[in-house]
């Protein structure tokens, strides 16, 4: 079974990507894509990857955040790190 994140900590990545991408949380679900539904490009991705990686104490190899495509995929890979 995967890893997940808690309601807190979910809350908490989804107000992360709302500041980021300047999209209303409430319009934010795990399934939402970074750069078809957010227009996130790749500089938008790595500020955003610097503040999961502060907000979270967490690491994320350029590898695996290259494979990232949702807001599910981010919560699972912080959540194998927690």
């Amino acid at each position: 079974m995967a890893a997940e994140l808690t309601i807190e900590q979910t809350s908490k990545l989804i107000d992360t990507v709302a500041r980021t991408s300047s999209h209303a949380a409430r319009d934010i679900a795990l399934s939402t894509r970074f750069a078809d539904d957010l227009g996130l490009d790749p500089q938008g991705l790595d500020k955003l990857y610097g503040r999961v990686q502060s907000e979270f104490g967490v690491t994320l190899a350029d590898a695996q955040a290259g494979r990232l495509r949702t807001v599910g995929d981010l919560a699972e890979a912080i959540a194998g790190k927690l």
